[in-house]
């Protein structure tokens, strides 16, 4: 009984204009953020493939392999077009050598470090603040 009551419910507040606007807002923001974010990806790859195109041409050159310090490279993310997480947080390259550890160099270009505690602008961002003022205004009347 109650999953029907429930189910009632449920398929009333999708025929709400609050559901629809909600829905097209979430449509109209992810066909904003996409491009943007498809277009950064596209540059992380093509930098990430001069680098590795770099690091081999340097290990070509060198007749001793003692004498070389490879570096590393991480691709990036193919998913990082919808949302970017920490990848731009963290380091690309990590710097080989038989005396130490290799460490991922992190990337500290803020001026101040407390601006990382802010999320980046990105589509998984925009799509949590719409869904949760969309669950709001859909909650708001079912009590």
């Amino acid at each position: 009984m109650i999953w029907k009551i429930a189910k009632k419910e449920f398929l009333l507040n999708l025929m709400t204009f609050k559901f629809t606007v909600g829905t097209i807002l979430c449509v109209i923001l992810v066909s904003f953020f996409v491009p943007i974010l498809a277009k950064d990806y596209q540059q992380r790859l093509k930098e990430y493939n001069e680098n590795i195109t770099a690091n081999e041409a340097e290990l070509r050159k060198v007749m001793v392999y003692k004498n070389i310090l490879p570096t590393i490279y991480r691709p990036p993310n193919i998913l990082s077009v919808f949302s970017e997480g920490v990848e731009k947080r963290l380091g690309t390259s990590a710097k080989i050598s038989n005396m130490e550890v290799p460490e991922i160099n992190a990337t500290s270009d803020e001026i101040n470090p407390y601006m990382s505690m802010f999320p980046d602008m990105d589509v998984s961002l925009i799509l949590r603040i719409v869904f949760s003022a969309l669950a709001l205004l859909v909650a708001y009347n079912v009590i």
